[in-house]
């Protein structure tokens, strides 16, 4: 990335990345530093894990592999990250 701050956006799709992969040293280290200066994207990351723990809890005795297989599709998720793409781009057409 080469650089020391990066955006809220930035800074959420990486959160959401470490959901499903570990995240380079480097992006954790890019995370971390947002989350101490921006304090609705450490509430953020706060919210995300506690929405992640209780979908855990909510399902008592799975395995991982259990887990894992509830997850969406590749093409539901796909249509989902298209949809909130479309809706960050009104969003900032209607802020100009």
């Amino acid at each position: 990335m080469g650089r020391w701050m990066i955006s809220c956006k930035e800074h959420s799709k990486l959160v959401c990345h470490s959901l499903d992969r570990p995240l380079s040293f480097w992006d954790r280290v890019l995370v971390k530093m947002h989350q101490w200066l921006c304090p609705a994207c450490n509430q953020f990351t706060e919210q995300l894990g506690i929405i992640r723990q209780a979908c855990r809890d909510a399902a008592p005795g799975m395995t991982a592999e259990e887990y894992d297989a509830c997850r969406l599709s590749k093409e539901a998720s796909e249509r989902i990250k298209s949809a909130l793409n479309k809706a960050a781009l009104a969003g900032e057409k209607r802020a100009l």
